[in-house]
């Protein structure tokens, strides 16, 4: 009985120890072509910084490396997994990378439940951001136009300075962008969304279907809701 007790537990302990290595942590640093989009899905984090150089360290948690796409396209740098990457072994995967450009960012977008953290500032002419499907962003800009929208749970929140500022919102989409002081402001939500903005000369906002839009700032206002929706200065 001892005998078949011992070898049950050198059994476990076996398995065990195969299933550790297989749920073992990976960590991998890529060099990339120059880019000025950055395209971020399915659940993987992204925390990105300036730097001297293209490049993106991965740190993945059962999931290979070899399943995780790192390319860039044209000037837009996608980083998501490769199709049909979903088994038991990754179900409860963690995949964070680590992102240094040396251009300044144009655009960002982040979906199915992406996280993109910039560190440094952003400065340019003009950024976009587009978050969808409880995706998220959260960065720092100074530009003259920034064009911001989040859909189906995207979540952008946003410090800074701009000149113009475009801010929609639809089905349950958040935009905070009390922080960024800007001239004139165009702000719209819809469907539950909710759109946070301020402006100093001009505002013109529409809310629809239950959407709110809180604005700071005194500014000439042009505002417009029906079904629900509001448009409020924040107190």
């Amino acid at each position: 009985m001892d005998m078949k007790n011992n070898f049950k537990t050198q059994i476990t302990l076996i398995l065990f120890f195969i299933a550790t290595l297989g749920f073992a942590q990976d960590k991998e640093t890529r060099d990339l072509r120059r880019f000025t989009e950055i395209k971020v899905t399915e659940g993987i984090e992204l925390i990105a910084k300036k730097g001297n150089t293209n490049s993106i360290e991965l740190d993945v948690d059962r999931i290979d490396l070899d399943r995780v796409i790192t390319e860039v396209r044209g000037d837009r740098l996608i980083v998501q997994l490769r199709r049909n990457s979903y088994s038991r072994r990754n179900n409860r995967r963690i995949i964070k990378a680590y992102l240094t450009y040396t251009e300044e960012i144009e655009e960002i977008a982040a979906s199915t439940s992406a996280e993109v953290i910039f560190e440094d500032m952003i400065k340019g002419k003009e950024l976009t951001i587009q978050t969808s499907t409880s995706g998220s962003v959260e960065v720092k800009a100074e530009v003259t136009y920034l064009n911001i929208s989040a859909s189906t749970s995207g979540r952008v929140e946003i410090t800074g300075e701009a000149q113009e500022v475009e801010a929609k919102a639809s089905t349950g989409g958040t935009i905070y962008a009390y922080d960024v002081e800007a001239e004139e402001v165009y702000a719209k939500a819809n469907t539950g969304a909710d759109v946070r903005v301020n402006a100093t000369d001009r505002l013109r906002a529409n809310a629809n279907t239950g959407g709110t839009v809180s604005y700071r700032g005194r500014p000439r206002a042009d505002v417009r809701s029906n079904t629900g929706g509001q448009v409020r200065r924040a107190r």
